[in-house]
């Protein structure tokens, strides 16, 4: 999967599916956990993260694919720049972590702030 930058929108929700592979074969990720972490600098700790989400129930597991997201409530919070991403895998049955995704997670300004 490689570095890939994502682009947003203050105060937009933001929703991606992510589909797992291995050396080009779709991964079962049944059981397994998947943490997508956004933060201001790498360094930052998790617990200082921007944002933080751990899915364990994904949208259909047997074809590798999970979804990530966030909701504008949060969005909100962020201040218009760059941040920085990874999405980080656990796998069920041998305790495997790696992480596939990671990149630049960049918050633009937005101009409409009401949402009525």
């Amino acid at each position: 999967m490689g570095i890939h930058n994502i682009e947003i929108v203050r105060g937009d929700d933001f929703s991606s599916d992510i589909t797992f592979k291995l050396d080009g074969v779709v991964m079962n990720i049944t059981g397994s956990t998947v943490m997508f972490t956004i933060k201001r600098r790498v360094t930052d700790s998790d617990a200082n993260a921007m944002y933080s989400q751990t899915v364990t129930i994904h949208k259909n597991p047997t074809s590798g694919i999970t979804t990530i997201s966030i909701p504008d409530t949060i969005t909100t919070t962020f201040d218009p720049g760059d941040y920085v991403y990874d999405i980080q895998y656990v796998a069920a049955t041998t305790g495997y972590v790696t992480t596939p995704v990671r990149g630049t997670f960049k918050v633009n300004a937005d101009t409409t702030r009401r949402i009525t």
